[in-house]
């Protein structure tokens, strides 16, 4: 009876694992996957692909983060995760690479925003989709 009890058991998680994931995945939560940019904000200005004629990806997992434009590797290093308190008692996300720079980041469900350095004291943003 174990035996049986046993081996319905593996047949039911084998059958879940190949078949159960058409309507209930679980979609990646947190920065990693594949992410496409959307559009930039600099200056008040606004680019995007169609404007730009070219298009730029992001894969990002536990321990790589690449940058592809037009499906060609652009950049590639590793990163971390931080998180620190500002002046103004407020916390900030920032992803900072192998080489020490750093961009301020904002992660939801399918968006991802990079923060970069500010230019002139204007902030520079560009935007992902989740893919």
């Amino acid at each position: 009876m174990l035996k049986t009890i046993n081996t319905f058991s593996v047949a039911l998680l084998l059958t879940t694992l190949l078949f159960g994931c058409e309507n209930d995945c679980v979609i990646p939560k947190g920065i990693y996957g594949e992410w496409n940019w959307t559009m930039t904000e600099i200056h008040g200005s606004i680019s995007t692909p169609e404007i730009l004629g070219y298009t730029e990806k992001l894969s990002i997992n536990d321990f790589t983060f690449k940058r592809y434009i037009n499906d060609s590797l652009v950049y590639e290093s590793q990163y971390d995760l931080t998180t620190r308190t500002d002046s103004l008692n407020i916390e900030r996300n920032f992803i900072v690479f192998s080489s020490g720079f750093e961009e301020g980041i904002y992660i939801g469900e399918t968006e991802l925003v990079l923060a970069h350095i500010w230019i002139l004291e204007q902030p520079s943003a560009s935007y992902y989709s989740r893919n």
